[in-house]
């Protein structure tokens, strides 16, 4: 049995595209946090937040200061990112 991980059709690609996105989301509403909370936490602007929740993947600096708002291990969040970011340029291949 092999897994097609590499066929831009099947749905593996966008659950991981958007891995990094969905876990910032998620853990920001577990914490109970508005967007403009978070955002003034993290220091960004709202709308750089809302990038992220959309799919957009920071880099590496703005993922540490992500880990301590949303208080999460950095290592976990930059996992994320790299998978998300790894399905985002395989999409556009």
């Amino acid at each position: 049995m092999s897994m097609v991980l590499n066929n831009p059709a099947t749905p593996d690609r966008a659950f991981y595209s958007h891995l990094f996105a969905r876990l910032v989301r998620d853990r920001r509403r577990f914490l109970r946090l508005t967007v403009a909370q978070a955002a003034e936490l993290t220091g960004i602007t709202t709308g750089a937040w809302i990038a992220i929740e959309a799919g957009f993947v920071p880099e590496r600096k703005l993922i540490r200061t992500l880990s301590e708002t949303l208080e999460v291990r950095t290592g976990d969040l930059l996992m994320a990112s790299i998978m998300s970011r790894l399905s985002q340029e395989q999409a556009v291949q």
